[in-house]
């Protein structure tokens, strides 16, 4: 069986590339044959090969359709590969002797078809959480979940219950946050084997781990700010993106989530005006100096009412 991941997927100036002063032939007839055709620059078409006999001596595209072996018959021949059955056929070509890229390549149009070719031979088991509120039910309702997949088969558990946000590894266990209970650290067997509460009414909703400072950053939507936490848990500092919360009473950012990359704190937000409120839909993600706590820049996307186009900007700090 061909490894799909190593199918020749193509873009349109390698194929034009790998076309020039090569006669081209496509495997498969139809309409994906057909467009191909018509995004390719002007080179040689030789022929069509398809591997239903009842198209062979038919015509399309100008061009007689023949047996795939015809190829061997041909010099110097580039194969573009024009069906969905691309993992057969670039096995087919591989056992003519054809090598991938520098012989034949699957067509362009069909670049879409990889990403949900690999999604359909993901063999993984993945964590994630929900953030609804907790529920005793097994397979519903906030906490954290395990997720096997095989194919297009799946299975799903939760493990954890609790109204859960956020989700990283830390060395050889997992953090997560929830309303409730807090920071949390559990193992590989889903035991938690510490927590820790965070200020009431933070509303904690992303969490980050940085190895180089050793620290926790953890996003509050309600808090309008990241708290930044020890190895033991402990606050030992916040990151407030504005003082509006004190002054109105209300939370006016909203933070979704933090990235940490090296001395770099990435957050984002629905509204870095903290007007989201107002329908000013100018959410962005600000980048924070750890060095400092100082903001370093901010990328917003901003679209203030319906109908008006839509414009990315960057500012930085003095």
């Amino acid at each position: 069986m061909t490894n799909k991941r190593a199918i020749a997927f193509s873009t349109i100036p390698e194929v034009n590339q790998s076309c020039v002063n090569r006669p081209v032939v496509f495997f498969g007839a139809g309409p994906i044959a057909a467009k191909t055709f018509r995004i390719l620059g002007e080179h040689q078409l030789h022929s069509i090969v398809d591997n239903a006999s009842n198209m062979w001596g038919k015509s399309e595209l100008d061009l007689e359709i023949y047996s795939p072996a015809s190829v061997l018959e041909i010099e110097n021949v580039f194969v573009i590969i024009c069906s969905t059955s691309f993992a057969e056929i670039t096995k087919q070509l591989g056992d003519y002797g054809y090598k991938q890229g520098s012989d034949f390549c699957v067509s362009p149009i069909l670049n879409d078809l990889r990403v949900i070719d690999d999604l359909e031979n993901v063999s993984k088991k993945m964590l994630f959480t929900n953030g609804s509120p907790k529920a005793e039910d097994s397979q519903y309702g906030g906490g954290v979940y395990e997720l096997c997949v095989n194919g297009d088969e799946w299975i799903h558990k939760k493990v954890i219950s609790g109204n859960c946000y956020g989700l990283i590894k830390f060395e050889d266990n997992y953090i997560s946050v929830d309303t409730e209970r807090g920071i949390f650290e559990f193992n590989s067997n889903y035991d938690i084997i510490r927590s820790k509460i965070l200020p009431a009414g933070m509303r904690a909703h992303g969490v980050q781990y940085s190895k180089k400072h050793d620290r926790f950053y953890v996003a509050g939507s309600y808090l309008d700010g990241i708290l930044i936490l020890d190895r033991e848990f402990n606050v030992v500092d916040e990151i407030r993106l504005s003082h509006k919360k004190e002054r109105f009473g209300d939370p006016k950012h909203h933070c979704n989530d933090c990235l940490v990359i090296e001395d770099s704190l990435f957050v984002s937000m629905f509204s870095i005006t903290g007007n989201y409120q107002h329908d000013v839909f100018d959410g962005g993600i600000v980048e924070f100096d750890l060095i400092t706590n100082s903001m370093v820049s901010l990328k917003c996307r901003k679209n203030l009412s319906a109908g008006q186009s839509e414009a990315f900007f960057e500012l930085n700090s003095p």
